[in-house]
């Protein structure tokens, strides 16, 4: 049988060992959990608390509402059948009828 020759790095023209020549124990589960307890944790930077503010409801309602009008106008064949040139001219068209529709909703 033939030996194996390891090559051995040198550094300043002293050997250097191996990684495979030291011996490493494997880390217990439980003392690298207690390692990682017993570690004082890093101070996060609190960012200032968020400012609450109460829910307006009455806002929340016309908002549902001004784009549910929106959309139903811009299905509603009875403006598609209006008179119009261009996209803006139908987009204000259903832009007044749904603003009307809010309107009406709200008993403004």
């Amino acid at each position: 049988m033939g030996l194996i020759k390891k090559d051995v790095a040198t550094l300043n023209g002293q050997p250097t060992p191996s990684m495979s020549a030291q011996v490493t124990k494997p880390e217990s589960g439980t003392e690298a959990a207690i390692t990682r307890l017993q570690a004082p944790k890093p101070e996060v930077a609190k960012a200032s608390a968020p400012v609450y503010k109460q829910r307006d409801f009455d806002q929340e309602a016309r908002g549902k509402t001004k784009c549910v009008q929106f959309e139903a106008a811009l299905m509603s064949p009875a403006i598609a059948g209006m008179a119009f040139k261009t996209m803006a001219e139908y987009l204000a068209l259903v832009k007044e009828a749904a603003d009307a529709g809010v309107k009406y909703t709200f008993g403004e």
